[in-house]
């Protein structure tokens, strides 16, 4: 009976051990999926939100505009180009074949250029000074130009060279504000260059030339009435160091013009 009575207990034991065994292996499933719940949750929230799209600018609150498609670049208008070395200038002019009208072409056309001005030393000039001569050749210039420093041995070459067939050369200083300073750096390129004709100062007057005049120097020929001489405008030097030759080409095909 007593060996009886001891296995009934270790069954029993053995029974309550495996019952309280099953139900905490429950306990603790229900507990894991409750805290892979939570967490699934929490990373939910966690989640970026994404933002709508919108057609409004964040920083103004105003419509976003469309993108403009950009246009092509136009090109560069071409005008007269040189290549230096040393004293001279070999001058590629402008192809005006193409019908459209450069401010050289405008240039060649003033007619009866007239003017009242002074010299650098004060005295007055005026257009008549074109009556003297057949041919006038007249250089508009900058003090502080370097092109314009480099160009003014070959017109005093010009000058000595023609002086003596009725030509003459005149200078028109066109800086932005003539005044004593930008005289007496005038009077200093023109002393270096051994220059011995006239120096203008321009004024109003000069206009109907200066308008058309991109970039300096330029040089134009006059007959005795105040008339360009040209053909076109690829007959005027401008923006560019003319040499010695090209100008010496220039004065005779001016005079051929005035003797017809």
């Amino acid at each position: 009976m007593k060996k009886m009575k001891k296995l009934i207990m270790l069954l029993t034991m053995a029974l309550s051990l495996s019952m309280l065994t099953g139900c905490l292996s429950l306990f603790l499933l229900a507990g894991s999926d409750d805290d892979n719940k939570e967490s699934s949750q929490v990373a939910e929230t966690r989640k970026p939100r994404e933002r709508p799209v919108s057609s409004k600018n964040e920083n103004t609150g105003k419509p976003q505009k469309k993108p403009i498609p950009r246009k092509k670049p136009i090109p560069a208008k071409t005008g007269n180009s040189s290549t230096c070395s040393g004293n001279s200038c070999n001058i590629t002019k402008p192809n005006t074949s193409s019908g459209k009208k450069t401010n050289n072409d405008y240039l060649a056309e003033v007619k009866n250029f007239e003017f009242t001005t002074e010299d650098l030393d004060g005295r007055t000039v005026t257009s008549d000074i074109f009556k003297d001569y057949d041919v006038t050749v007249l250089t508009i210039w900058g003090s502080r130009c370097g092109r314009c420093k480099r160009e003014m041995p070959h017109l005093q070459t010009i000058y000595e060279k023609f002086k003596n067939r009725n030509c003459n050369v005149i200078a028109v200083l066109a800086d932005y504000k003539i005044n004593s300073q930008s005289i007496s750096r005038a009077k200093g390129v023109l002393n270096t260059a051994g220059v011995q004709f006239k120096c203008l100062k321009s004024n109003r007057d000069f206009m109907p030339l200066l308008r058309y005049i991109r970039p300096i120097p330029v040089v134009l020929f006059f007959d005795k009435d105040g008339n360009v001489i040209a053909e076109d405008g690829n007959d005027i030097f401008a923006g560019v160091v003319a040499s010695e030759e090209e100008l010496s080409q220039a004065m005779e095909k001016a005079l051929r013009a005035v003797s017809k």
